[in-house]
């Protein structure tokens, strides 16, 4: 009988398990087997045996229970183990013909159980008709063709349980091989899904990574962004304090110029107040010398005229004249007193026109520089003309509501404060400045507007 192909034991290829190919052409005849990855054929069992002719029973005559095969010439044969009989003796041993006889069907029917025989095939009609024979009580004459085929059949059976015990074990095997192949699967599936695993948790960490970096690029451009606006806030703040700073020397060197101006107003009033001194001393002294002309001229007119009464006229009258001129000297002095006075009580007493206007700048230069510049030309104008035109009584009362004065004087804050600096009061719905302020502080307005063009001059450098 010819044996079944069997496919060779699997082989591993980069990494990769790939069964071997059956090598093309004919099979060798048997049972392949993979014992240690290594290809082996089992041989498969011997031809069956035919019927040998009466001319060549001689020398390959078998007993009927012997299980052997001939060999040079002379049968030795092995007893075959059968249920309940040990065995049939050699055809050259001693024993009784008739027990052998009785013997050979039980051994013959022994021999060939039905599980031993493959798909379950029957003895030879011989066999079977020994066996009946023997079982009726007959001896049966065994020939040497019956042995033969009897230890044919035997040897057919072993070789086929030696064949089937093979293929059990090369299907065991192969069981053995595919459930290692299927192991060496699961553990590479295992170890892909594990180097799987393993890159997901790589790219997971590189994704966190970036995340971070980016949360701290985003942080660092917080803290950047910060340091920059802190530090312009800090470059406005000192900027800020430079220009306050430099407004303040402004407003010094002002309050210095217009204190010059008047030091220079006072030394010319003083200028002034010298000349006229000088002045009456020498018509003073002019008058002394007519006084004494006239003295002389009036004896030498008493000597000349004789008429006493023409003498006393010409005394009342240089009497009238010297008083009028010793009242006219009186009247000098005086007004010369109070001129000198006025500018010591000016220094003296705190310039209220400056604090107004430096309020007036402090409220409105940042807020309304345009508003403020336009109510400073307002006060200007109406201080102008006063200076101008103090004895005109329509320079000398302002209506407060007046349109024009509403909407550039009222509506800032302090500015009425500096027309009452300069000498306005209210009065009603008016400021009236009174004659006595214009007789004794005159003069001032005139400051009072130079401070006015200070101020104005520095809104409109910054508007």
């Amino acid at each position: 009988m010819g044996g079944v192909p069997v496919t060779a034991a699997p082989r591993l290829q980069n990494g990769v398990v790939v069964p071997r190919p059956v090598r093309p052409g004919p099979q060798p005849t048997g049972a392949f087997s993979t014992f240690g990855g290594a290809r082996s054929v089992v041989p498969a069992a011997p031809p069956r045996p035919t019927r040998p002719s009466p001319t060549s029973a001689a020398g390959t005559s078998r007993s009927a229970g012997s299980c052997g095969t001939a060999t040079g010439g002379a049968s030795r044969f092995v007893p075959c183990e059968a249920p309940g009989v040990r065995g049939v003796a050699s055809s050259r041993g001693s024993g009784d013909p008739a027990r052998k006889a009785e013997a050979l069907p039980q051994a013959g029917a022994a021999a060939y159980p039905r599980s031993v025989m493959p798909g379950g095939v029957q003895p030879p009609e011989a066999l079977q008709r020994s066996t009946s024979s023997a079982a009726s009580g007959g001896v049966p004459q065994a020939s040497g063709w019956e042995a033969q085929e009897r230890a044919a059949w035997n040897q057919e059976a072993q070789q086929q349980e030696l064949q089937a015990a093979q293929a059990k074990e090369v299907r065991e095997q192969q069981a053995a091989e595919t459930q290692a192949w299927e192991l060496q699967q699961q553990q590479q599936q295992q170890q892909r899904d594990a180097m799987q695993q393993q890159q997901l948790m790589h790219q997971q960490q590189q994704r966190d990574a970036m995340q971070q970096a980016e949360q701290l690029a985003k942080e660092r451009e917080a803290r950047r962004l910060a340091s920059q606006r802190e530090t312009e806030a800090q470059a406005q703040e000192q900027e800020a304090a430079r220009e306050q700073a430099a407004r303040a020397r402004r407003e010094v060197r002002e309050l210095e110029e217009a204190r010059a101006r008047e030091e220079a107003g006072r030394e010319q009033v003083a200028k002034e107040q010298r000349a006229a001194r000088e002045r009456a001393a020498s018509r003073m002294q002019q008058e002394q010398h007519a006084a004494t002309a006239a003295a002389a001229a009036t004896a030498v007119a008493q000597a000349a005229v004789t008429n006493q009464e023409d003498i006393q006229e010409e005394s009342e009258r240089f009497a009238s004249r010297e008083a009028e001129a010793l009242r006219r000297e009186r009247e000098e002095a005086e007004q010369r007193r109070r001129e000198a006075e006025a500018p010591a009580e000016a220094q003296r007493e705190p310039d209220g026109v400056v604090s107004a206007l430096q309020a007036l700048w402090r409220l409105h230069h940042k807020s309304d520089p345009a508003g403020l510049c336009a109510c400073l030309q307002t006060l200007r104008s109406y201080i102008g003309n006063l200076a101008k035109n103090p004895s005109d009584q329509k320079f000398q009362r302002i209506n407060c509501e007046n349109g024009h004065f509403l909407a550039k004087v009222a509506n800032i804050q302090g500015a009425t404060a500096v027309l009452e600096a300069c000498g306005f009061v209210p009065d009603g719905s008016s400021l009236v400045v009174c004659s006595d302020f214009l007789k004794s502080k005159g003069p001032k307005l005139w400051d009072a507007l130079s401070k006015v063009d200070v101020i104005l001059d520095q809104v409109k450098r910054i508007s």
